[in-house]
């Protein structure tokens, strides 16, 4: 079975689509999605969900270093 020019672009297009490097999931499935710096190859990409969970980490970690003070 051949694959009409649509669905070629289409496997093509949905293979380049960026991922976050952290959860994986796609462009189309975060509201946000930050990349590294593009003079700064390979590119990698975190989502705002997973910035948030990242957040919540530091900020959680801060709290038990500012305890043991």
């Amino acid at each position: 079975m051949e694959m009409s020019e649509t669905e070629v672009e289409t496997k093509s297009e949905t293979k380049a689509m960026p991922r976050c490097s952290f959860c994986h999931k796609s462009q189309d499935a975060v509201a946000w999605l930050i990349s590294s710096p593009s003079e700064c190859p390979p590119l990698v990409y975190i989502c705002d969900e997973c910035v948030l969970v990242c957040n919540t980490i530091l900020w959680e970690k801060g709290w038990e270093k500012e305890k043991e003070k």
